[in-house]
């Protein structure tokens, strides 16, 4: 496997958590343009952050990736009082998890980036 691309799978969730993070720095600032806190926009600036890491095939951008769609599961499911959020927040978190552990591609992929180690 040429590990210069990433797998499809690695590819969807760059997209999918780059496009949640384009929404979220694009209703952060609304929010502030109109006096609110900042908080949507140093979350979107946040996971695009770890999509670019994901993209890039850092291991570190794998985990947090995961981590961000249990989280996104646990605010969909505990704390969005809207049908709306809660679908689109179980829905991304889920689709996260299930891209980045699921297929073989995928842990080939950030698994053989190993570092020679020198006796």
């Amino acid at each position: 496997m040429k590990l210069g691309r990433p797998p499809v799978p690695v590819m969807v969730a760059s997209v999918l958590s780059g496009l949640f993070a384009t929404f979220l720095i694009l209703a952060g600032v609304f929010a502030v343009s109109q006096g609110g806190v900042p908080t949507a926009l140093v979350i979107g600036a946040v996971l695009a952050a770890v999509t670019w890491a994901m993209w890039t095939g850092r291991r570190s951008g794998r985990l947090s990736a995961i981590l961000v769609g249990v989280f996104l599961i646990g605010v969909g499911v505990f704390v969005s009082e809207s049908l709306a959020m809660r679908v689109l927040n179980v829905g991304i978190g889920l689709a996260l998890v299930a891209l980045l552990v699921l297929p073989a591609s995928v842990r080939a992929y950030y698994g053989d980036r190993h570092r020679a180690v020198t006796s």
